[in-house]
């Protein structure tokens, strides 16, 4: 089970997205490129495609929670298709 802080709840509120859409990206049930952050150890990147959308998911892998959620950006997008395409080769 995911925890979700306030931050995450209201960014999920604000830019339309459901908290089932960050859940699938968060248990794999959509194609997702997890990276660790180079800022804090305990923290993953998670980039997924739910829906249509492109969301970046910041995620605390020690206390399984959401601290926040986000649009990629366009060289995000770019990175984690070509990931992608490497990967299904």
């Amino acid at each position: 089970m995911h925890n979700f802080s306030k931050h995450s709840l209201d960014r999920l509120d604000e830019r339309k997205f459901s908290k089932e859409s960050i859940e699938s990206i968060l248990n794999k049930e959509v194609d997702v490129v997890i990276y660790p952050s180079t800022r804090d150890k305990d923290i993953d990147l998670y980039f997924g495609k739910e829906s249509g959308k492109y969301i970046l998911v910041v995620y605390n892998r020690k206390t399984f929670t959401v601290i926040t959620v986000r649009n990629m950006r366009k060289n995000e997008k770019i990175i984690f298709n070509e990931v992608l395409r490497h990967e299904k080769k």
